[in-house]
């Protein structure tokens, strides 16, 4: 049982170690588009 928390309190680590990498958008290539058509109209 021991064992057990050992192994999986280094998992917990490890998933932790891998959060941390940081990601970055470039907003010159990236963007959020949206239509909404309603009767006719585009907004």
């Amino acid at each position: 049982m021991k064992r057990f928390f050992t192994v999986l309190l280094a998992a917990l680590f490890v998933v932790g170690l891998s959060a941390q990498i940081i990601y970055k958008v470039d907003p010159y290539h990236s963007s959020i588009n949206f239509k909404v058509k309603h009767l006719g109209v585009i907004l």
